[in-house]
């Protein structure tokens, strides 16, 4: 009885922490679902905690992969600086696979879009003339880029607490009862 009691405060302890083991996202840059509104150059995802060598980013839209100039891991963040200058409006996927710091591959997808806003303004000459109006591009006034980490990035994180939380009281409850049997096996009948 004592094995089985040592067994299920070791497992108190075990089982929560190996829930908790595994990284996960929480921010990214692009956000999932964002529009963006100016040229983007650079990715970032930033994990809760630190990443492997061997970490990767593709970024694919319409069945087109875009290539990138540099992919870094440091830390907890994993960057990509892209070589197009400019990418063509449109939806986008950014998949990423790392390596987290308890050796467990780890993979996931971020969808956003890309809407570069230019305007047509027509400009019409003084005088008549046998010349026509020249179309010019002008670009729309820039946005800010919005902060990262939604609350749907930050979902898993809380789910792994809520696991945790659960399998705690479940080997709380098991341990009452295996000290309930115990007891009642101890007594004289």
């Amino acid at each position: 009885m004592k094995k089985i009691l040592f067994t299920m405060f070791v497992l108190l302890f075990t089982v929560p922490m190996a829930a908790q083991a595994h990284t996960v996202l929480t921010s990214s840059n692009p956000v999932e679902g964002q529009t963006i509104t100016e040229s983007l150059n650079e990715i970032t995802l930033v994990f809760e905690t630190q990443i492997e060598a061997g970490s990767t980013i593709a970024l694919e839209s319409a069945g087109q992969s875009f290539s990138f100039e540099e992919i870094v891991a440091s830390g907890n963040t994993l960057q990509g600086r892209l070589t197009e200058q400019e990418l063509p409006n449109g939806a986008y996927v950014i998949q990423w696979s790392i390596v987290g710091a308890d050796g467990h591959p780890i993979k996931g997808e971020i969808a956003f879009n890309i809407e570069l806003i230019s305007e047509v303004v027509e400009t019409v000459p003084a005088e008549p003339s046998t010349e026509t109006a020249q179309e010019v591009k002008v670009a729309a006034p820039m946005t800010e880029v919005q902060k990262a980490g939604t609350a749907e990035q930050q979902e898993p994180f809380e789910n792994s607490l809520l696991v945790t939380a659960l399998l705690a009281i479940l080997t709380i409850a098991i341990i009452a009862m295996a000290i309930a049997v115990f007891k009642k096996n101890k007594t004289p009948s």
